[in-house]
């Protein structure tokens, strides 16, 4: 009998410290957590994380004295470095602002010389070489462009329409504009 209650005791024994073990881990965690909170919230000061969205938008910069354009630049506006290019329009414009129908003839009816070196052509495209960083701008695309005759009632126009890509991923402009980023360099997609 004695036996007996010794076993019943140590069952009791043993059933009393795991109840013990997990009263105190239920009294550790729930004086712990309570404590840690408390301390996070008086010790880490709040961080508020501001997301400002990539922005492209292009300026012309040109010289223009009535008869001749010069130094044809684009300027990236905003606030990411870009990719740029430009498409150049030419007509004949009367006073009104109409267009004749009649479209002029390079090396007839004007010139115009680009820097072929840090631009390329490309589906009626002109593409800057290299990205441009937040209010910089490319080297210069048109040296000059001017008449070379006259039409009567009309004048010459030419416009420069510049557009931007945000330079990263370079996934972005290969798809947008079918060229390709070799080493940081726009090249033609050939």
């Amino acid at each position: 009998m004695q036996k007996k209650n010794e076993n019943k005791f140590k069952s009791f024994v043993e059933k009393n410290k795991i109840v013990s073990i997990l009263v105190a881990l239920f009294l550790f965690i729930g004086i712990a957590t309570p404590i840690t909170y408390a301390y996070l919230q008086d010790s880490t000061p709040a961080v508020t994380n501001t997301f400002t969205p990539g922005k492209v938008a292009t300026e012309i910069e040109e010289t223009f004295d009535g008869s001749e354009k010069k130094d044809v630049k684009i300027e990236n506006t905003e606030n990411v470095p870009a990719y740029l290019r430009a498409a150049i329009i030419v007509n004949w414009v009367d006073a009104d602002g109409d267009y004749a129908a009649e479209v002029p003839v390079l090396d007839e009816d004007y010139e115009i010389v680009i820097n072929n070196t840090d631009w390329f052509e490309k589906d009626g495209y002109y593409y800057h070489k290299t990205a441009v960083d937040p209010g910089k701008s490319t080297s210069v695309l048109i040296n000059i462009a001017k008449p070379l005759k006259e039409k009567e009632d009309y004048s010459l126009s030419i416009e420069i329409l510049g557009s931007g890509i945000q330079a990263m991923p370079d996934q972005a402009v290969e798809e947008t504009w079918d060229v390709q980023v070799i080493n940081g360099q726009l090249g033609g997609g050939e």
